[in-house]
């Protein structure tokens, strides 16, 4: 938790985003600003010291705290490679490097560590055991991200308790880039033209072409046939761990509305 924590209060820092689950982003609070980046900061780095505290004399707390620390190197790599997507690098927002971005940034540390932890504080060592449950999470937090894009031009700001800012902000969004795939000529000229502008009028000429697109539908279909194909995937893992837990949290990604 402290790890989300942190990164949530940074990335809205980076992103410049106005609410976060119905409130005011940390750095809002108060007009405090970037100052809230070293609340982010201990947030993270106080890791460290509640597992000297309570773990100690654990025999997994070196693995443990590589486990942890691997993953933070992780999402902070994702994290410059989203930030580094920007107007001049439009042309290059392919699936290829929305999926990296989102490897990285996202699914790492929200679906593999809590289960990975889990595993090495139960003195689970099996390596192939390891690898199956990152391959499943990997799947699972593309999906993830994906649904969060949707949500984020889509969602209702009611229930998200977020204002979107995908389009301003330029991101390596995976609903611009399936738009560039489909898109005429045309279509893609005015994208290009109007996305990553804070205009309200630009953008509302790219959530129209969105629309135009009927990106809602292919969304839908893709979200059908992510979810079967976790779905069988976590079918065919061993059984060493439950695969209820898998099955739990592949429902909760559907089912999310904020």
């Amino acid at each position: 938790m402290k790890l989300n924590a942190g990164v949530v209060v940074l990335d809205d820092i980076m992103d410049a985003s106005e609410a976060r689950r119905g409130r005011p982003c940390w750095y809002k609070v108060d007009n405090l600003g970037l100052p809230a980046t070293n609340d982010g900061m201990l947030l993270i780095t106080i890791i460290h010291q509640i597992l000297e505290k309570y773990f100690k004399d654990k025999s997994y707390l070196i693995k443990a705290s590589k486990e942890i620390f691997d993953v933070i190197y992780q999402t902070v790599a994702g994290e410059s490679l989203d930030l580094r997507s920007g107007l001049q690098r439009m042309e290059k927002y392919t699936m290829e490097r929305y999926t990296a971005i989102v490897k990285h940034k996202t699914s790492l540390y929200t679906y593999y560590l809590p289960v990975a932890l889990a595993m090495t504080m139960a003195e689970i060592k099996d390596p192939a055991l390891f690898q199956e449950v990152r391959n499943v999470a990997l799947e699972m937090g593309h999906f993830f991200q994906v649904r969060d894009d949707f949500l984020d031009c889509y969602g209702d700001v009611q229930m998200t308790g977020k204002i979107g800012t995908d389009i301003e902000n330029c991101k390596c969004s995976w609903l611009f880039v399936v738009a560039m795939q489909i898109c005429s000529p045309k279509q893609k000229k005015l994208l290009m033209e109007n996305y990553g502008q804070p205009e309200p009028e630009k953008v509302s000429v790219v959530k129209n072409l969105y629309n135009g697109l009927r990106l809602e539908d292919v969304y839908s279909r893709f979200e059908e046939q992510t979810y079967n194909q976790i779905s069988t995937q976590i079918q065919q893992m061993s059984n060493v761990l439950p695969k209820s837990l898998f099955f739990n949290m592949l429902h909760m990604i559907c089912k999310r509305s904020k």
